[in-house]
């Protein structure tokens, strides 16, 4: 498949590549409104890939990210919504595929996120003003029991109540 973004989005449009740019401006407007949702759903790289040609590609949307290459599919659909788009069941179908792509592609980006090892952790160890929960400093590897600690403010708020 050809690795120019606005290329085969006009090859599945099913419009010549070569020598017709007669409706590249509503391809590449359709293209970037799609691009601009893929990126906040998280997919691509923190700044927005933007086409002005066809020498954007889809590795720089995309890198080498196998699992992503339903954002094909979500821009043909997107672009082909505004330039030609169909009607009746057809259009609903797409309007359905293009939920589940966006639906899955925010999942993937995700997922993608939370296995990033060169994500920079907190270690409380080292900072200033450490940070600490009833009085007692957070220190090393901090994992609170969110039921343990909201039965004990139950329990307090019972305590108190029944001293006054």
């Amino acid at each position: 498949m050809e690795d120019s973004i606005l290329n085969t989005i006009k090859s599945m449009l099913g419009g010549p590549i070569e020598g017709s740019n007669a409706f590249d401006t509503d391809i590449i407007i359709g293209i970037n409104s799609a691009l601009m949702t893929l990126n906040q759903l998280g997919v691509g790289p923190d700044e927005c890939v933007k086409i002005s040609d066809d020498s954007t590609t889809w590795s720089e949307l995309l890198s080498d990210n196998k699992r992503l290459e339903t954002a094909k599919e979500y821009v043909y659909l997107r672009t082909r919504l505004l330039i030609d788009p169909p009607t009746g069941t057809v259009l609903e179908s797409m309007k359905q595929i293009l939920k589940e792509d966006e639906w899955r592609l925010n999942v993937q980006a995700e997922i993608d996120v939370s296995h990033d090892t060169t994500a920079e952790k907190l270690d409380y160890n080292n900072l200033a003003n450490t940070p600490t929960l009833n009085g007692m400093p957070l220190k090393g590897n901090v994992e609170l029991d969110l039921n343990d600690w909201e039965s004990s403010i139950v329990e307090s708020s019972t305590t108190d109540k029944t001293k006054t």
